[in-house]
């Protein structure tokens, strides 16, 4: 499992439903749960959201068509600390309520194993 999936799910509990898993975050005080996995791996339950709506009702509050519209602002020649520095600005601001609080978390380690894949990469 890459580094950055070990440090996903020390925070996590791994939910194997599907493989790959997906990991839900701990429940925070009003025991909500985030659903944390690779972007294409998410799409792939999208079928199952669209039929149970219950499971519907609970992914439309994940979903964060803001971090999709700033996909076109990284590109490959973009450096570790510029990709890290733009990913903390858009994730500080999505994420800045309480109830997302897991969720900043979960973009921290994210954004650091860009920074770490970046600069190795160079």
């Amino acid at each position: 499992m890459p580094t950055i999936w070990n440090k996903i799910s020390q925070s996590c509990d791994e939910v194997s439903l599907w493989v790959p898993p997906f990991f839900l975050t701990k429940p925070d005080r009003e025991a909500r749960r985030w659903v944390i996995g690779r972007f294409c791996d998410l799409k792939g339950i999208a079928p199952v959201v669209r039929t149970d709506m219950e499971l519907r009702e609970a992914f439309s509050e994940l979903y964060t068509a803001e971090m999709a519209s700033e996909r076109g602002s990284f590109s490959r020649q973009m450096s570790a600390s510029a990709a890290s520095n733009l990913l903390t600005k858009i994730d500080d601001s999505l994420y800045a309520g309480p109830v997302m609080t897991q969720l900043n978390a979960m973009a921290k380690i994210i954004i650091e194993e860009v920074r770490r894949v970046l600069t190795t990469k160079r």
